[in-house]
């Protein structure tokens, strides 16, 4: 039956052009502004001097953040940073023990208000703890977090604080 057979090759050949098309399109419109890498700035705490001094009852500390460029396949992300203390304790070794992975967190002394990076500031950012007047002396956990696109960086670092 040659009508039949040439009507079934004449859909092949369509079908065939169609796909080739359609493909073509969709390479050609398969690079997005989301997939181009651009430059991102992220966070890490602090300089080594922050913990360097032992800190006091009623005292303001500033926690200046250190701006890291990076490359990510975003052209938008909001950084949250948080600065938390925790503590007191009586020595290292015991701040070390309460604080290693899966422990119940301690009490926490004091928590610096949040800062949402929304785009690149002029200035590296700054967090302010106030450690209460009444605060015991001793050693104390500072827990560092920057959060961006759904994951979480933190570190930490031993305070003294003294009367």
């Amino acid at each position: 039956m040659p009508g039949s057979r040439g009507s079934a090759v004449g859909r092949t050949i369509v079908v065939t052009a169609s796909c080739a098309l359609l493909g073509a399109l969709m390479a050609g419109c398969g690079v997005s502004p989301a997939a181009v890498s651009r430059p991102v700035y992220t966070y890490t705490c602090c300089s080594a001097s922050l913990t360097a001094k032992p800190w006091h009852p009623g005292q303001q500390v500033r926690v200046v953040w250190i701006e890291q460029r990076t490359t990510a396949n975003r052209s938008h992300l909001v950084a949250t940073l948080t600065v938390v203390l925790t503590g007191p304790y009586r020595t290292v070794s015991a701040l070390k023990t309460a604080n290693r992975a899966g422990a119940k967190p301690d009490p926490r002394l004091a928590v610096a208000q949040e800062a949402q990076i929304l785009s690149r500031p002029t200035r590296p950012p700054v967090s302010i703890i106030r450690i209460p007047a009444g605060a015991t002396p001793g050693y104390y956990n500072l827990d560092t977090i920057v959060s961006i696109a759904g994951g979480t960086v933190s570190g930490s670092s031993v305070v003294t604080i003294v009367p």
